[in-house]
């Protein structure tokens, strides 16, 4: 185990990303799976977007409370009739078409894994929330910049019971204040959970 602890953040090895795209510029809308080679693809594939694992999410990733709302937004953009598109990404984000070798630059993909640019206020809002939410998470990325780090840095008290499972993996860290806060947050939801769950309170 402290070997293994020397090693951390573990460099990131699943550089086929599988993309949901948009129906109408099939651009990429929503990352729905990576491998680490083309012998390892997932099946079979996803063919939707789903937000979260299980009915409540996981110990490391809370269901996001408007899930279904976002999922439902997801496919509405994405169409009947989905495509999708496996494509191999660089250290510097850049990436090539695993189908047509056609080049791509690191901005044609969204930094969160989600497409951020929406026609109505009020889904440009919902999907900051859910990136707000899952910001424990995002902060494990290796390609995101000061600026979007220091966006998920501040983010982390929405959901800081997660940042336990994560903070070890963060690449790069701007302000350590920030996670600092985050994880005494956390530390005071769980004893205050655990108290609640012995009839403490």
């Amino acid at each position: 185990m402290k070997y293994h602890l020397k090693q951390l953040p573990f460099k990131v090895t699943d550089k086929f990303e599988y993309w949901l795209l948009d129906k109408e510029d099939k651009q990429p809308l929503a990352l729905l799976a990576s491998a680490v080679d083309e012998n390892k693809f997932p099946d079979p594939l996803p063919r939707y977007w789903s937000g979260c694992q299980g009915l409540n999410g996981v110990d490391s990733q809370h269901r996001f409370p408007q899930t279904d709302e976002l999922v439902f937004l997801i496919k509405e953009r994405a169409g009947f009739n989905r495509c999708y598109q496996w494509f191999i990404r660089n250290e510097d984000g850049s990436a090539t078409s695993f189908e047509s070798d056609r080049q791509y630059g690191c901005d044609y993909f969204p930094s969160y894994l989600i497409q951020q640019n929406w026609p109505l206020p009020e889904h440009v809002q919902l999907v900051e929330d859910y990136i707000q939410w899952i910001a424990p998470s995002l902060l494990t990325l290796p390609s995101l910049s000061d600026s979007e780090r220091n966006q998920l840095e501040t983010a982390l008290s929405t959901q800081a019971v997660s940042i336990e499972y994560h903070w070890r993996l963060y690449p790069h860290i701007i302000d350590q204040k920030k996670i600092n806060s985050a994880r005494v947050q956390c530390q005071l939801q769980q004893a205050s959970a655990s108290a609640s769950d012995k009839g403490y309170n």
